[in-house]
């Protein structure tokens, strides 16, 4: 999605370690200095608002956390 600026900004979903829903706003700033890098685990770190009663994170920083991808044998 763009701005009135025509500058990117992006919305996203991730689960918590809770596995509840949370929301999150990336605006262009935020974007472009910590874009999405894929699937995997983030560490998001920002202020938390509410819009209309819903709650989300306004992105400050957000780095993927790495993992060990696992092969399990076949059964």
């Amino acid at each position: 999605m763009t701005t009135v600026r025509n500058e990117r900004m992006s919305f996203g979903t991730f689960l918590d370690v809770n596995l509840d829903w949370i929301d999150t706003v990336h605006f262009p700033e935020s974007l472009r200095n910590y874009p999405l890098k894929g699937r995997g685990f983030y560490k998001v770190t920002g202020k938390v608002v509410s819009d209309f009663g819903v709650y989300n994170i306004e992105v400050h920083k957000m780095y993927k956390a790495g993992y060990k991808e696992r092969k399990y044998a076949n059964l």
